[in-house]
């Protein structure tokens, strides 16, 4: 039998890398964030903020996280476009107690527990309402970490 040919000597089908099936998670998650971006730039807040939950849904129940920054990242800039204040402030604290928890993250991992809880508490004790987000609740288990 010849390299490339079936029994009887026909072409066989050429291998590729790629398959053109379902996409993988993380292709449509990338989507949802370009399309929600789309949506925020024109104008479009609510259907934006809906793009934004339903990449966040699909991600947790697929395990395909990767997006998941950009997806909050839209959403924070949606609410800010928007101009509603109370979500305004509440998009803000978000974002800063995010950041704060990954580098208190580094440094817990470094050894500077105190000053990762230095950093952390102030802004989790800045939020006086809210604490059924995920982000309050992790937060805080940080916080309990790094006592």
């Amino acid at each position: 039998m010849h390299r490339g040919r079936g029994e009887r000597g026909e072409q066989a089908e050429p291998q590729s890398a790629l398959t053109f099936g379902e996409p993988q998670p993380d292709v449509r998650q990338r989507f949802l964030v370009i399309f929600a971006e789309r949506l925020r730039r024109v104008g479009r807040h609510d259907q934006a903020l809906a793009i934004v939950a339903l990449g966040l849904m699909r991600g947790e129940s697929q395990g395909a996280h990767w997006g998941d920054a950009e997806l909050h990242r839209v959403h924070a800039r949606t609410l800010l476009d928007r101009g509603d204040a109370e979500e305004e402030a509440e998009a803000r604290l978000l974002l800063g107690l995010r950041a704060a928890m990954d580098l208190a993250r580094l440094w817990q991992r470094r050894g500077k527990r105190a000053e990762a809880r230095a950093l952390l508490a102030p802004l989790h004790a800045s939020s006086t309402e809210g604490f059924e987000l995920q982000d309050l609740r992790d937060a805080e288990a940080l916080l309990n970490e790094l006592a």
